[in-house]
Order: C-alpha cells, then sequence, then structure tokens
C-alpha cells in the first residue's frame, strides 16, 4: 500500500482576493511602452509540458503584463491582480485567505501563478483548464475585482490610445476585446516559469550537488513517504486531478467534490505559504505533520492515504527524516523571478 506526504498544499483558486491598495497605478501615468523590450518563453526541459498561455509569444506576454498591474480591470480602479498575487511570493498571497474588493473575505486562499502554464486544470474546484478563460473569472467576479462585463473592461480600456495601438501590435485587432484581453494575461501568466533551481542543476549530475539531508529527503519522497503518488514529473504536481488528503471529517468547502482539491505544484514552495485551500497551515513543517500523523478518517479519502487496515497512514517520520523532507523540498525553489524584471510592475 502506497503512502504519501504531500498533496494538495496550494493551487488553484487560480485568480483573486483582492483587496490591497498597494498597486493603485494604471496605463495613464506612462506615454509608452516596448512590446519587445523582453524575451519572456524561456526553453522549457524535456519532460515539461507548457500547455496554457494561448498567444503564446512575447508581444502578447508583455502585454499582459501591463494588464496584470493595470487597476482599471476593477471596479473601483483601485485594485489589479497583482493586488493579490505578488511577485515577492511567487506571485500568490502571504494571507489565509484573501479579501474582496468590499473587504469580504474570500472562501479560499489565493495560489500561487508560477508555473500555472504547466497545469491541466485550474482552480481548488478544478473547474477550469484553459488560463485565457481561468484569468477573466476574477474580473467578473463580484466578491473580486466586480466588473459588470468584459464589455465594460474593454470600454474603459480602448479610452487609452497606446493601449488601442498595443493590443493591434500584439494581436492585429482594432480594440480590447474579451479574448485578446484574456489572451495576453494567459500568455503573461503561462510565462511565469524558470528551471533553474538546484535540483535542475542536480539532475544532469546525479544531483551531485545535493548535502546528505537532501538526498535522504528525495529518497524519502519518492519512497517510504511516497509522496510522488500526487507530486510527480517536473513540476511536482498530478497535472488533471483533486485528491481528498483527511484535512477533515467533515468539508464545508467540498472543492472538487467530496472534499478533494487540485493538486499543486511544489516548486517555489518555500515562497507560497499559507498553505492548503484556505490557508490553514502557515509552514510547511506543519504541512508535513498533517501527512505524518494527523490525516483524518473521511469516508473519501483517497486510497493511498490508508494503511493495511484501511486507517488513515501514520508514517512515523523521526525529527531526522521530516528536516531531510524539508531539506529536498527546499531544492524545488528558484527565486530568480522574484527578482526578474520581467514579471515586474511596469508603471
Amino acid at each position: 500500500m502506497k503512502k504519501i506526504i504531500f498533496s494538495v498544499i496550494s493551487i488553484s483558486c487560480l485568480f483573486f482576493a483582492c483587496n490591497s491598495l498597494e498597486v493603485d497605478r494604471s496605463l495613464k501615468e506612462i506615454g509608452e511602452y516596448d512590446l519587445s523590450k523582453f524575451d519572456y518563453y524561456d526553453e522549457v526541459p524535456q519532460g515539461a509540458f507548457l500547455r496554457n498561455g494561448i498567444n503564446r509569444n512575447d508581444k502578447s506576454a508583455a502585454l499582459g503584463r501591463l494588464l496584470f498591474y493595470d487597476t482599471q480591470l476593477s471596479r473601483n480602479n483601485n485594485v489589479s491582480c497583482a493586488s493579490c498575487h505578488k511577485q515577492a511570493f511567487a506571485f500568490g498571497e502571504s494571507k489565509a485567505k484573501g479579501e474582496g474588493l468590499f473587504n469580504d473575505q474570500l472562501s479560499r486562499n489565493s495560489t500561487a501563478l508560477t508555473y500555472a502554464g504547466f497545469r491541466g486544470r485550474l482552480f481548488w474546484d478544478r473547474r477550469t483548464s484553459e488560463l485565457k478563460d481561468a484569468v477573466l473569472e476574477p474580473i467578473l467576479d463580484h466578491s473580486e475585482m466586480a466588473m459588470s462585463s468584459m464589455e465594460e473592461v474593454s470600454d474603459k480600456l480602448k479610452e487609452s490610445e497606446l493601449y488601442v495601438s498595443l493590443f493591434d501590435e500584439a494581436f492585429g485587432v482594432d480594440e480590447p476585446d474579451a479574448n485578446s484581453i484574456g489572451e495576453a494575461l494567459a500568455s503573461f501568466i503561462g510565462s511565469m516559469y524558470s528551471f533553474d533551481s538546484k535540483f535542475d542543476h542536480g539532475r544532469d549530475i546525479e544531483f551531485a550537488n545535493f548535502s546528505q539531508s537532501e538526498m535522504r529527503g528525495m529518497e524519502l519522497f519518492h519512497g517510504r513517504a511516497n509522496c510522488d503518488a500526487c507530486h510527480a514529473g517536473l513540476n511536482f504536481d498530478r497535472y488533471y486531478n483533486a485528491a481528498n488528503i483527511g484535512l477533515d471529517i467533515e468539508y464545508a468547502d467540498q472543492g472538487a467534490g467530496n472534499g478533494s482539491f487540485r493538486v499543486p505544484s511544489l516548486r517555489n514552495i518555500d515562497q507560497t505559504a499559507p498553505y492548503m485551500h484556505d490557508g490553514r497551515f502557515e509552514t510547511l513543517e506543519e504541512v508535513i505533520e498533517h501527512y505524518n500523523s494527523g490525516i483524518k478518517d473521511h469516508p473519501n479519502l483517497e486510497w493511498w492515504f490508508k494503511d493495511d487496515n484501511q486507517e488513515p497512514i501514520r508514517l512515523n517520520l523521526t525529527d531526522q527524516e521530516k528536516a531531510d523532507i524539508l531539506a529536498f523540498l527546499m531544492t524545488l525553489s528558484d527565486h530568480s523571478l522574484v527578482f526578474d524584471e520581467r514579471f515586474s510592475n511596469p508603471f
């Protein structure tokens, strides 16, 4: 019987929980913008599958960067996508649950957007597969950015001659519309990835760059702890599927059904706290302990969380083994995105 430590930690209400006024600028404050300044789509290693990001080119991504930081996409012109998806947190949020446009608490944890282009399903409940559709939902949600329609968004954007010219340059359209706005945002978010972590550097040298603790942690991850039952491949996630990981006996939020939630990527996991769909765990140590000793006996608990007696597994990890798993998880972090100008606020 297989066992697992990590499963659904942090992904995909994919978009927003916004009430921050940190980003309160728009295109009105800049006079020009070069869509060709940056190259966005870096080489993807063999074994990784960049799926989302519909119009995948540098100009559409550069335009999406403007939209991502532009507060005009909200009803009150005070919040943007970046208000809740901050570069410093791998384009996630440091709160357990976000606050909506009108100060009401949202029901789920905002997710980190890095590596979103490698996911088969989006949002915590897996309801969407296309990134260009997912990015529009929070814009129109009355609790998040509260725009009444994408036509209203288009009307606001086309008041800017610069925006009109940029959409023409990127997409060959006369004015912004729902399709081009969605594709631009999807192209930008889909380019939020980097494969420059310690783990990535170690793949071709048999992990000679790893410490003893990191090696032991990797062996546990793929062995007795069986973390890779859910967190597999180069993105360390479960491409399409959700899982019930025994967080509760009764779930107020049923997620994708029966208390199951989208399995997230573990890349850059040290930057994406707090964890789980409701942000209940503040640290990775708490997450590890959940899988070590805290799994609840939910009727729909996944089979790999059960022992031979059909009881929730108890891994009984030592303190050193927990530290080793944590050390391995740290090798999956690539902090270059946090400081990359390509993804920074252009205003």
